[in-house]
């Protein structure tokens, strides 16, 4: 909500800014947040300044494999703490597989 105040937009480098920042993060949504970002990247491609590059999707790629990384020490820790096996783990490597078939096929539509 800065950029707007000082008349600034936000251009490529801004947003793969933003998105690598995403992927240094500890929250579990992290992933998400970056292919949002991307998402309005792709539906706002009339701006040349705007246009998603090949450090964008890698960014994104990162992002999602640190997200899943993070779970899977969350998911230790507590199967530690806990000591019970957790059938989420199926359930989670299905869902990122789904989210990195997405952002392929946008990075394939996109080249």
């Amino acid at each position: 909500n800065v950029m707007p105040k000082y008349n600034v937009s936000p251009d490529v480098t801004t947003i793969n800014t933003v998105i690598y920042a995403w992927s240094k993060s500890k929250d579990l949504n992290a992933s998400k947040c970056a292919q949002d970002l991307l998402k309005s990247m792709l539906s706002s491609s009339s701006s040349s300044e705007l246009k998603p590059d090949l450090i964008t999707f890698s960014n994104v790629f990162h992002t999602i494999a640190q997200e899943q990384q993070n779970k899977i020490k969350f998911n230790q820790q507590q199967k530690q703490k806990s000591n019970t096996n957790n059938s989420n783990d199926n359930s989670n490597s299905i869902a990122l597989l789904k989210r990195v078939e997405s952002l392929l096929i946008n990075l394939i539509l996109y080249i």
